[in-house]
């Protein structure tokens, strides 16, 4: 039946592509063309060869990273049996992970640019098979390259142009992440009227029921915005747990969820939890390392943040996690130097400065003496700008009040915080194992805290255990 059809060559290639089943999905759709490409003016067999055509395009371009071929034809392929697919016009919002040019690391000189044209030169074909689908993606592109580099007066018009084509097309989550950069250099510019507009037009997103996306684009966002700007009680909870919980999946490896996860970490001084999280791989990504080779941009910043992490934890861990620290930042600048991405040593503000004041006084250290002292002076003047913006009405924090902790509760507390064991508790306070653990359950709830350290770290910023 026609129905069967559909989902065996149609549903089902677009199912194992959602999960990274590239090969195998690429058979299903040279099957279906093998079988349908010769029945010209078959409403059925256009609306096939259209999808197929389209899932392999979908395939190419998230493989594009690895294999360096930035051949999308298939796209055209596929607008040119559209014409005979009926009355099949499928509704497409483009998935954004977080970065959007698809170049791999090392960047090969010239790529971002081939990158970018090579997105331009398809979207006219999946605006028309997509029914809009990608329109805006190629301005994105080069929004975030500029950011990258640096280039605010190109990431506006840009990003502004993004919005623009995105709106026309209905591809709300392409509005999304060029809000997310206009959002970013109004922030390093310390426009904080122009801030306030901007998140509300991200707020108007949340209204659109057909974006089926919006709240975890959202969330992440604005939780990567307020952990920027240090107004980590803003955050949602579950982006501050220092594990997994991926509300969807992230075609280019380096999530920029898992980034967002980390610097909310970061921004409550979780150090040691900021580096679990950047160096645990997502499970799917683990079993299958070879299938998305992580995009350059998200290595470049989750590097970037682990050196930050890794010279915060020095205090602690004396000259081991220095050391660890200078040669992340050398491995991120290697990364960034050949296409001048500067924009995200600038961004880590304070952490920058720590690091490169580190760097300068290192004899070993390989980065130029010249180029670290411009950072440095530019990152803090970024920090400077973060801080009027912060101590502004809109953001500035409110004073934490310590929960109401039973004394029973507080004793629990005190007994973790020397890291007794549930049973050693138990046996001090002539109570049962069950009824020590309910106590640290209601602890944590009251906290807000997720594990032992967590607890413990909250307690001493509130002073509970002077009470």
């Amino acid at each position: 039946t026609e129905e069967a059809l559909l989902l065996r060559y149609v549903e089902r290639s677009k199912f194992l592509i959602s999960l990274r089943r590239f090969s195998e999905a690429a058979d299903t759709c040279r099957e279906a063309i093998e079988l349908f490409a010769g029945r010209a003016g078959d409403p059925l067999a256009g609306i096939i060869l259209t999808a197929a055509y389209n899932n392999l395009g979908d395939i190419a371009f998230y493989n594009c990273t690895t294999t360096r071929n930035y051949d999308f034809s298939d796209y055209e392929k596929a607008a040119s049996y559209f014409s005979t697919a009926s009355e099949w016009s499928p509704a497409c919002q483009c998935v954004i992970r977080g970065y959007i040019c698809p170049v791999g690391s090392p960047a090969e000189e010239g790529e971002f640019e081939k990158a970018i044209a090579a997105i331009g030169a398809f979207i006219p074909y999946t605006v028309c098979s997509l029914n809009g689908g990608y329109y805006g993606l190629d301005s994105l592109a080069k929004t975030e390259y500029a950011w990258f580099r640096g280039d605010l007066a190109q990431v506006e018009t840009y990003a502004r142009q993004a919005v623009y084509q995105a709106r026309e097309k209905n591809q709300w989550e392409i509005e999304a992440w060029a809000l997310f950069f206009l959002l970013r250099i109004n922030l390093y510019a310390g426009n904080r009227a122009e801030l306030r507009e901007l998140i509300k037009q991200l707020d108007a997103l949340l209204a659109i029921s057909e974006y089926f996306n919006r709240y975890a684009v959202n969330n992440v966002i604005m939780g990567w915005f307020y952990a920027q700007l240090g107004a980590a009680e803003r955050v949602g909870p579950w982006l501050k747990n220092d594990y997994y919980e991926l509300d969807f999946d992230d075609r280019s490896g380096a999530s920029f969820q898992t980034l967002v996860k980390a610097k909310c970490c970061f921004a409550v001084k979780r150090y040691t939890a900021t580096l679990h999280i950047l160096n645990t791989p997502p499970e799917e990504t683990a079993r299958s390392p070879d299938r998305h080779a992580p995009f350059l941009l998200g290595r470049l910043e989750q590097n970037l943040l682990r050196a930050a992490a890794l010279i915060r934890r020095s205090a602690e861990d004396t000259e081991t996690s220095a050391a660890e620290a200078l040669r992340c930042l050398e491995e991120a600048w290697r990364m960034a130097a050949p296409n001048g991405l500067d924009m995200p040593f600038i961004e880590l503000g304070e952490e920058m400065r720590i690091l490169a004041g580190r760097a300068l006084r290192d004899k070993n250290c390989a980065i130029p003496r010249d180029w670290l002292e411009e950072i440095r002076g530019k990152a803090s003047a970024y920090r400077k700008r973060l801080l009027k913006i912060y101590q502004g009405p809109e953001y500035s924090p409110k004073p934490r009040e310590a929960p109401s902790l039973s004394w029973r509760e507080t004793e629990v507390l005190r007994t973790l915080s020397l890291g007794w064991s549930r049973e050693q508790i138990a046996e001090k306070m002539a109570l049962s194992v069950n009824t020590v653990k309910a106590e640290i359950r209601s602890i944590y709830a009251k906290l807000g805290a997720v594990n032992r350290v967590d607890a413990v770290r909250i307690a001493l910023e509130l002073n509970i255990f002077s009470r």
